[in-house]
């Protein structure tokens, strides 16, 4: 291994492992898309729904410089937000 971090993959399998043991369908989005990392499919009661949340997942300090004893705050931009 060459000592690069690659925090854009940490976070990817970070928010997987989150939605995935909370019993959610995590789907990542290799095609190169307009910021859409990935989707996940709600699941009630062990029953997918159909229902997708589109994602775009940041990783790293330098997109979270700001913190208090409880959470992080991401601040980005207008372009981003369109």
């Amino acid at each position: 291994m060459n000592g690069n971090v690659r925090t854009d993959r940490l976070g990817v399998s970070k928010v997987d492992t989150f939605f995935s043991s909370h019993g959610w369908l995590f789907r990542e989005q290799f095609v190169n898309d307009y910021g859409l990392d990935a989707q996940v499919e709600i699941v009630t009661q062990g029953k997918p729904t159909g229902a997708l949340i589109g994602m775009q997942i940041k990783s790293g300090s330098s997109y979270f410089r700001e913190q208090s004893d409880d959470h992080f705050i991401y601040r980005t931009d207008g372009k981003h937000i369109k």
